[in-house]
């Protein structure tokens, strides 16, 4: 099932607030949306769920929030919407970000990593198209700010297709100083 947040909403996780999305399920942000996660708050998307962070809209993640993405859980953001995370963020085995063109995301100063000390995340997916401009309205966009760090990944940043990886950027450990 879909659910859609309305349009010039803002959804905000309060400390001491738990948020966890299930299932087959998606959580869809439209039309200049907004989902802040506050410190103390906790925000779950589990097993094969989907978060779509939709055109015009943010996820906002503070320092302090608890976010995970679990096994074969999916973060989007789509053309002209904006993730930015300020804490750790927990991937589970098979979870991934992915980044379509126009689309930012930005960790300053969080960590991506995965949920366990065992299994690998996929990692992050930006699509573009090599034959327009490189511009950030043509592609997607991955900004590492502050000490921003991707660790126990499978591949940290693809240019690729989720099926596609033999041009990947293929490490176990990046951080940007």
């Amino acid at each position: 099932e879909t659910g859609l947040v309305a349009p010039k909403t803002t959804l905000t996780c309060q400390e001491g607030s738990t948020f966890r999305q299930e299932g087959t399920s998606q959580v869809v942000l439209t039309e200049n949306s907004e989902l802040v996660l506050k410190s103390g708050s906790t925000f779950t998307v589990t097993d094969n769920a989907k978060l779509v962070v939709g055109n015009g809209c943010r996820l906002l993640v503070e320092a302090g929030a608890s976010t995970s993405v679990l096994d074969g859980g999916q973060l989007v953001v789509e053309s002209g919407a904006v993730a930015t995370i300020h804490d750790t963020l927990k991937m589970g085995s098979a979870a991934n970000i992915l980044v379509r063109p126009g689309g930012r995301l930005v960790v300053d100063g969080g960590v991506l990593t995965s949920s366990s000390d065992v299994d690998l995340w996929e990692g992050i997916f930006v699509e573009g198209d090599r034959t327009q401009p490189q511009t950030s309205a043509q592609q997607g966009v991955v900004e590492l700010r502050n000490g921003a760090t991707i660790e126990n990944v499978r591949t940290a940043i693809s240019t690729n297709s989720l099926d596609a990886r033999s041009r990947s950027i293929k490490k176990k450990h990046y951080q940007k100083k």
